[in-house]
């Protein structure tokens, strides 16, 4: 039997502490948010096939967009009356444009990762702004999978705040009570003093 072991990294913080990293690259969510990120797409993937394999994923999640019809169009079908039409001419022109765009439409993975990464200092939501006319169907995954990175850490905070606030000497706070607490802790002091 054959043992496959995953590479481990470390990083740096900048308050010196190090932090390991095993088989990151094998979750989905994190390695397709990585992707997804125009600062830093596939840069850092240490396993090719791990790279390969998110990015053969976000491909079938674009192709399968691009087969489901929109839920917009749909809405604006039902609502029409059944005898006149009034977006008839432009369905018919959205729908032409859409069959002539299907067949460079899936590559737009690959147009993505060929243009060069942004700057460390910018904002990858502005950047996705930026481009979502040009990449339309990746825009929708870079909106949902950015922020699956950043989404633990308010909440670990929140946690830390918490076991800060109820101690030993405060074990009867009720929780409406450290609801209340941890708000006004969470408040700057233009907020807190208005």
């Amino acid at each position: 039997m054959k043992r496959v072991f995953a590479q481990t990294w470390t990083v740096e913080k900048s308050y010196g502490a190090v932090v390991t990293y095993g088989m990151i690259e094998l979750n989905d969510h994190a390695a397709i948010a990585t992707i997804l990120d125009p600062r830093f797409k596939n840069l850092h993937f240490q396993d090719p096939s791990a790279c390969g394999r998110a990015i053969q994923k976000l491909r079938t999640m674009v192709v399968g967009q691009l087969s489901s019809p929109s839920e917009s169009e749909d809405d604006v079908s039902s609502t029409a009356p059944p005898e006149y039409d009034f977006w008839k001419h432009h369905k018919e022109l959205a729908h032409g444009h859409k069959k002539k765009k299907k067949s460079h439409q899936g590559d737009e993975v690959s147009l993505y990762l060929s243009n060069p990464v942004v700057s460390l200092k910018s904002n990858p939501f502005a950047e996705w702004d930026d481009m979502k006319l040009v990449f339309p169907c990746l825009y929708k995954y870079a909106q949902q999978y950015l922020i699956v990175v950043a989404t633990s850490v308010p909440s670990e905070c929140l946690f830390s705040k918490a076991g800060a606030t109820m101690t030993q000497t405060r074990n009867r706070l009720s929780s409406k009570y450290l609801e209340q607490l941890l708000f006004l802790g969470n408040l700057n002091a233009e907020e807190f003093f208005v």
